[in-house]
C-alpha cells in the first residue's frame, strides 16, 4: 500500500467545525469546506481565502476529494456519513457517530461490506 496524501474536506464549519478547518488547513490537509450557512461560509471565504467552499454535501462529494470530515449537528450524521461512505470517502465522523445504536452499527456494517480493500479506505469516529 502507498501512502497518499491525505485531502479533507469538512462538511460543517460551526461550532466545532471551525476548529477541524483550521485545523486541516495548518496540516496541509484541507482540500474544502461544505457549509449551508451562507454567513458562515463568508466567513470561512475571508478566513481562508484559497480554500473551496460548497454549499452542501452533495457538491463536495462530486470532487475527488480523499476523505469527509463531518461536524455538523448529531441528528445529521448519520445521512451525511452513509452518503460519504457510498460515494467511496475516507471519513471522519465527530462524536457521536449517531444518535441511535442502530444507524451507528449500519454504518459499520455497510463500510465492512462496502470496504475497497485494495486502497484501505478508513473510517474513524
Amino acid at each position: 500500500m502507498t501512502n497518499i496524501p491525505i485531502k479533507i474536506i469538512v462538511i460543517g464549519a460551526g461550532n466545532w467545525g471551525k476548529n477541524l478547518v483550521r485545523n486541516f488547513y495548518d496540516l496541509g490537509a484541507l482540500a474544502g469546506v461544505a457549509e449551508m450557512n451562507h454567513e458562515l461560509r463568508n466567513k470561512i471565504a475571508l478566513d481562508f481565502p484559497d480554500i473551496p467552499l460548497y454549499e452542501n454535501l452533495e457538491s463536495a462529494l462530486e470532487t475527488d476529494v480523499t476523505a469527509i470530515a463531518i461536524a455538523t449537528p448529531a441528528p445529521s450524521h448519520y445521512q451525511l456519513a452513509l452518503a460519504a461512505l457510498q460515494a467511496g470517502k475516507d471519513l471522519f465522523i465527530e462524536k457521536p457517530m449517531t444518535l441511535k445504536t442502530s444507524e451507528a452499527r449500519h454504518l459499520t456494517e455497510y463500510r465492512l461490506t462496502y470496504r475497497d480493500w485494495e486502497t484501505d479506505r478508513k473510517s474513524v469516529v
